[in-house]
């Protein structure tokens, strides 16, 4: 039976729960706040407490709940069923991330200016809590907030990061610069409690050095950039942090970027390739530099599927011959995010023209550091040649692991994301037969079917869940993806088609068919190819007619992507087939003229199948 909250009275009551932390990681802090807000409603409905306004604000530091309810007549089985709800959530994350509960220091649980008797995980809640360095003894939930607003610091997560915009406003202008607009803003909202923004004056050094790597080393260290009004790098930063700390020594940082770049620039280019010879890719598929041998053969491959011209492939070859200099970097070793950017310089200073250059940069995007995709089509060939690599690399080194999985779909998910964005209208199956081909020129064991099947899988997955966030529906992406999909662009296009408002009838007509399809024939069933003297009655011989004529037209329509074409087309096919299956005996003891009907009807489907696979609609 579960435990009721009883709501007779009127008043208003406020609880106040708070988890304090000895300084989570970025990461923890989001995990740990993904974790505790739905899972303390979840607490508070399993006992039937009725939520007027649930907030949850959290930093590296905390996470206060703070929810407002009306008390019921028996406020001490009220305080009771809170106190369970608050015990059970602190218990849940004890079990769930226990790396996480293991930096608990403290939990403060208020109802008004009573305490919340909660003990968990070896800790006993108490009215104590800390604001910065010092600590507060609190005497109810509203002086809670007095406290802390007193002590400057920001609980609410929008009124922390308000407060840390206008500090970094006003120390760029102090200094005639605007703040060069970087990812670490969200770090700095869950770091800085206590927010104050620093001014520091840069080392001449960060001249020396390319202007993306000095804007890298920054935001991995924290600083925000600023830039003049003519979009030049300003010799200053600003670092925010919370009162009593110092800002990282930024210009030791610069100074060695600027030693370690100017000693990489020093190699030749045999003496990179040298090094690309002995860097070994993964166990027993080879260095880096056969990777890009690979790489080139993949990449003109691509190149001529997507009939992308002699002067793309061109292009292709040269940067697929420079794609992985970079790697070999002391620069990039420590600062892989300039991966790309180090091989586009590499390229430039070897006389490649400024598009390898480009294309070299692009074809690491989009990554974990990046989530640009590329805007050239040199750029994205070679992406998709990349990830094609690496996952066929991944599966022939063995079989997958977690993390290799986990690579891999990634892998997929960045290739559909370039592939969808250019758009390249090529096919994934010979691509990967290709690359996997590649691989067994190396003396590696042949691949087989069932290799190429799995991975296909993993595809269909990924292009799956591609296409929910689009903004497809559930049922579509199903009708498209269940047939095995091949073509990114093919999948997308029909989506489009299949969603337009003013086709819906199509679609339908196609449903209808499909479902009437299952119905009559067997899927499971290796039906032959239908043959013309076997038929007899009218409705077999019309049904025969139509569907020779519509597929070749449907089998053009598709090669030349007329999609909504080869719908309506598809759709005209409902009303033979309604008077097939009404006139004519499927159940005739007649095994070679039941086959032969039941082969039509087979073919018939597989020809939707092209489409997709309306009956899920």
């Amino acid at each position: 039976m579960k435990e009721g909250f009883i709501f007779g009275g009127v008043r208003q009551v406020n609880l106040l729960a708070e988890i304090r932390f000895d300084g989570l990681e970025y990461r923890q802090t989001l995990r740990a706040y993904d974790f505790v807000r739905p899972t303390f409603k979840e607490e508070l409905a399993s006992r039937d407490v009725e939520i007027k306004r649930l907030e949850v604000f959290f930093s590296r530091f905390r996470i206060v709940l703070w929810l407002r309810l009306r008390s019921g007549e028996d406020r001490v089985r009220d305080k009771a069923v809170l106190a369970r709800a608050v015990t059970s959530l602190c218990q849940r994350l004890c079990l769930a991330i226990p790396a996480t509960w293991a930096k608990v220091s403290g939990l403060l649980s208020l109802v008004d200016d009573e305490v919340l008797p909660v003990a968990a995980g070896g800790l006993v809640s108490s009215r104590e809590t800390l604001a910065g360095k010092k600590t507060i003894k609190v005497r109810d939930t509203q002086h809670y907030w007095r406290e802390m607003a007193r002590n400057k610091v920001f609980v609410d997560n929008e009124q922390r990061e308000k407060t840390i915009r206008q500090l970094l406003h006003s120390a760029a202008a102090s200094v005639g610069g605007e703040v060069v607009t970087s990812p670490i803003m969200n770090e700095a909202v869950i770091n800085c409690e206590q927010p104050v923004a620093r001014i520091v004056d840069i080392t001449p050094a960060f001249k020396d050095i390319p202007e993306i790597l000095t804007l890298i080393i920054m935001e991995k260290m924290g600083f925000f950039a600023l830039r003049s009004a003519g979009d030049q790098l300003l010799s200053k930063a600003v670092f925010v942090c919370n009162q009593g700390c110092e800002p990282p020594d930024l210009n030791a940082d610069l100074r060695q970027a600027r030693e370690t770049f100017a000693q990489d620039l020093l190699l030749t280019l045999p003496q990179r390739e040298q090094s690309l010879k002995s860097l070994c890719y993964l166990s027993k598929l080879g260095s880096f530099f056969d990777k890009q041998q690979r790489l080139q053969k993949i990449v003109l491959s691509l190149a001529n599927q997507a009939e992308a011209g002699q002067e793309v492939c061109d292009f292709a070859r040269q940067a697929s011959q420079m794609a992985k200099l970079d790697v070999t970097a002391v620069t990039c070793c420590k600062h892989p995010e300039f991966l790309g950017h180090m091989g586009a310089i590499i390229a430039l200073r070897a006389g490649a023209p400024e598009m390898v250059a480009s294309a070299i940069i692009e074809h690491w995007h989009p990554s974990k550091y990046s989530r640009k995709l590329p805007h050239t089509l040199v750029g994205a060939l070679l992406g998709v040649a990349d990830r094609l690599d690496s996952i066929c690399g991944q599966y022939y080194q063995s079989e997958f692991k977690l993390s290799q999985y986990r690579s891999v779909k990634n892998w997929f998910d960045q290739m559909i994301a370039i592939i969808a964005s250019v758009p390249l209208d090529i096919s994934i199956i010979s691509l990967l037969k290709f690359s996997l081909s590649l691989y067994e020129s190396q003396g590696l064991v042949p691949w087989r079917t069932k290799d190429l099947d799995y991975l296909l899988k993993i595809f269909a997955d990924r292009l799956y869940y591609y296409l929910l966030e689009m903004d497809f529906s559930e049922e579509l992406v199903a009708v498209l993806t269940a047939p095995a999909p091949d073509n990114v662009f093919v999948v997308v296009q029909k989506a489009k088609i299949m969603q337009d408002s003013r086709l819906q009838d199509y679609v339908g007509d196609c449903a209808e068919a499909c479902k009437l399809l299952d119905r009559t024939c067997s899927r499971d069933y290796n039906y032959e190819e239908a043959a013309r003297e076997f038929l007899e009655q009218p409705e077999e011989i019309d049904l025969f007619e139509v569907y020779l004529v519509a597929r070749e037209e449907i089998k053009t329509y598709l090669q030349q992507r007329s999609m909504e074409q080869a719908l309506t087309r598809l759709a005209r096919l409902r009303a033979p087939l309604l008077r097939f299956v009404n006139g004519v005996d499927l159940d005739t003891s007649d095994q070679p003229l039941r086959f032969n009907r039941l082969s039509l009807l087979g073919e018939i489907r597989q020809l939707y199948y092209a489409y997709g696979d309306f009956s899920l609609l």
